[in-house]
């Protein structure tokens, strides 16, 4: 028997290899036999025509039948269907999927990754300590526990020289760099690349970090015939296509993905989840969803989210559906018309305002969603005693059994509390980041978990589900108005999960009391299924100093989200304008913070009017600036999003342009991807690729342009 820090695991051949770190820090694996097993719903129609083709497709794959309970708890008649040899598993994947009558049978356990469905009926995830006896392995802690040890784990780090731009926009790929540890970057000249090979074998890391590493830098190694990147020398790189996708309204880029085996590596420039909470953040997101922290790093929030469903149900002994069978229930145009109506937003007076509060609900959706019980087996459930009405719809809820979406966010909600009050009471600096990243990780989780549940392809989650949050939402937000009004205060304005309150003698001890009021109100009011111990919270975001609603240019009307203000321990807060919008160019975001911090200092409106004036002197100030050409490249660049292919633009814009001259220079730019660009003086194109305006010596940024950019952005503070 031998203690074990598992790290990753994946299907080797016909096993599963699990690769660890001991506890003297030596790196090991071992491979564990495990039989892959799904199931299809006997429903004497098409089931005859697929096991006749799947056994003439796949003669060895053994059969059974027998009944089992799928995610809602019904029992089902099933075939179950076992690979005598795993290395078929995608094989059988692709054939079933590409039947065409595959819509019309029902599968179940098909589409979960044997990795994964292996931690989930074991109760291990990666990252998490366990002893091994032979080919057995036992967790040996709770991997739900919110206090946990990590061994001292060895980390590299790759990158180029210049890391912030992408090599695939570049015509010369730039040196790369290597840093171990906390010690000094090394710089690999072309000729040293070999070397590297020497230094990954040497200090044998167990996470390499890279930036662009995934799409170049490891493709490059493994031209070079670098062996080492990986520890398992049987199955060195897997990797995934580039591709775009549409999601959301939007056309998005997935870069190509590298995966090392027996050794972690992240893409820091192709991670989300990276970016925004570290390390100490995708561990987290490990533990408690069986996830390959690899997989989680290159993945959607959703996607984690659906992970933790999965291995609910898995754990109950139940069956997943590889596709949604739940569909929306025929109704009538005034049921739709009163359910479907989204958040609620107010549309605020214009004006300055000060002394005034914003209370914010706690997770407002994800704690309707737990309360309510809202998973897609449990609204408008058969049971006879669950007749009571969702507010504010049609729609009921289930009070006998806690659903999968439910009992997920729970977790999560629960979870995410209890870090951020220890967060709170830590005076260890660096024990203070780890958490708050741990706590941010759970935090995108809640962020997505109302849109998942509406989500098309989310399998536990149904459009019932979605409107019932929003509609108890605005039912919550117009008690805490009432309630507010009841005590004398004003209505400044309202957001979705957020109300804006003033009353003229109140201060924070008078805004403290109203929320104590407000929850008792909607607590009472608002009870749920009463499975989940979960109350409603409205907290104090902050009091304002001050708090401007600006008017929009087009109608002389304000603008639900937008605004600015000051809280009165002088942090800003600003929402709808360009310093908040990721394609401004850096001059604009730098006018607009100066701005900010010249009206800060205001303590009254005639403070407030001076300094709005004096906020021309700084606007005329970056209007020289750019017309004199004092600016730099970095300040002017403004980054977009692609939304179509070169040949599908019709029209000459700035970004048609752009793409042009990539593909004039022989680089693709695909679908979803960002782009850089300048905008220029030119008779013939709008703008030219940030990497070649830098190498033309007769470009000229177009100053007009810039100037009315500029002026756009002071007008948004009127």
């Amino acid at each position: 028997m031998k203690k074990i820090f598992l790290t990753d695991i994946y299907r080797y051949s016909d096993v599963l290899r699990l690769w660890y770190v001991d506890e003297s820090g030596s790196a090991d694996h071992i491979d564990i036999k495990y039989k892959i097993r799904f199931y299809v719903e006997d429903d004497g129609k098409k089931v005859k025509y697929f096991l006749r083709d799947i056994k003439r497709r796949f003669p060895k794959l053994i059969f059974g039948n027998g009944s089992r309970e799928d995610f809602t708890g019904e029992s089902i008649n099933v075939f179950s269907l076992s690979l005598s040899d795993n290395k078929e598993y995608y094989k059988v994947y692709d054939f079933i999927l590409s039947l065409e009558y595959f819509n019309q049978i029902n599968v179940y356990d098909l589409d979960i990754e044997p990795a994964e469905r292996f931690c989930f009926e074991n109760n291990i995830s990666p990252f998490s300590w366990c002893v091994i006896d032979g080919e057995c392995i036992r967790c040996i802690e709770d991997i739900s526990s919110l206090d946990y040890d990590l061994p001292s784990l060895k980390i590299m780090r790759l990158g180029f020289e210049n890391d912030s731009k992408d090599p695939a926009h570049m015509k010369d790929i730039p040196e790369i760099f290597v840093k171990i540890g906390n010690g000094p970057r090394r710089v690999m000249v072309p000729d040293e690349i070999d070397y590297l090979d020497d230094i990954i074998k040497d200090h044998d890391p167990d996470i390499i970090i890279s930036n662009f590493g995934d799409s170049h830098i490891i493709p490059l190694l493994l031209d070079n015939d670098i062996c080492n990147l990986s520890r398992d020398v049987q199955k060195k790189v897997s990797s995934k296509k580039e591709r775009s996708f549409f999601s959301y309204g939007r056309t998005l880029f997935k870069k190509k993905s590298s995966y090392l085996k027996g050794r972690i590596h992240i893409d820091a420039e192709n991670s989300f989840y990276f970016k925004e909470v570290g390390l100490d953040g995708l561990i987290e997101l490990a533990r408690i969803s069986g996830m390959s922290i690899q997989k989680i790093a290159r993945t959607s929030p959703g996607t984690v989210i659906s992970s933790m469903e999965v291995s609910k149900v898995i754990k109950a002994g139940k069956m997943v559906p590889v596709k949604k069978n739940l569909p929306e229930k025929r109704r009538s145009v005034n049921s739709l018309i009163r359910c479907d109506k989204g958040g609620l937003s107010f549309r605020p007076d214009p004006g300055l305002y000060f002394s005034a509060a914003e209370l914010d609900f706690f997770s407002m959706y994800p704690s309707i969603m737990v309360k309510y019980n809202l998973s897609g087996e449990t609204i408008n459930c058969s049971h006879p005693e669950c007749k009571d009405k969702i507010p504010g719809t049609d729609h009921t809820f289930c009070r006998r059994k806690k659903g999968i979406v439910a009992s997920t966010i729970e977790l999560i909600l629960k979870r995410r509390k209890y870090l951020k009050e220890i967060l709170k009471a830590e005076k260890d600096i660096k024990k203070k980041s780890s958490i708050d990243k741990r706590q941010k990780a759970l935090k995108w989780l809640l962020v997505v978990s109302f849109g998942y549940l509406g989500y098309k392809n989310a399998r536990f989650g149904r459009i019932e589900s979605h409107e019932a949050t929003t509609a108890v939402g605005r039912e919550l937000l117009l008690s805490a108005k009432e309630c507010a009004e009841r005590e004398g205060f004003r209505i400044l304005h309202g957001l979705t999960d957020a109300i804006w309150v003033l009353r003229k003698d109140a201060y924070r001890k008078e805004y403290e009391e109203l929320i104590k009021i407000i929850d008792s109100d909607v607590n009472n009011k608002y009870k749920g299924s009463g499975l989940f111990d979960i109350d409603f919270k409205i907290a104090i975001e902050g009091v304002y100093k001050w708090i401007y609603f600006t008017v929009s240019k087009d109608d002389g009307l304000t603008v639900p989200n937008r605004y600015y203000g000051v809280f009165s321990d002088g942090k800003l807060k600003v929402r709808g304008m360009g310093i908040r919008r990721h394609d401004t160019p850096e001059i604009i975001c730098e006018f607009q913070r100066e701005c900010l911090c010249l009206l800060k200092r205001s303590e009254n409106i005639g403070d407030f009017k001076k300094n709005i004036r004096r906020s021309k002197d700084l606007y005329l100030y970056y209007i020289d600036r750019l017309k004199n050409a004092r600016v730099s490249l970095k300040e002017l660049f403004i980054e977009k999003r692609v939304s179509k292919s070169c040949e599908d633009y019709k029209v000459s814009s700035c970004i048609s342009n752009v793409i042009a001259t990539y593909s004039h220079n022989g680089i693709d730019i695909h679908p979803g991807e960002k782009i850089r660009y300048i905008l220029v003086e030119d008779k013939e194109i709008k703008a030219l690729p940030l990497e070649f305006y830098e190498s033309s010596v007769h470009s000229v940024y177009d100053r007009e342009k810039y100037c009315q950019l500029l002026q756009r952005a002071y007008e948004e503070f009127k």
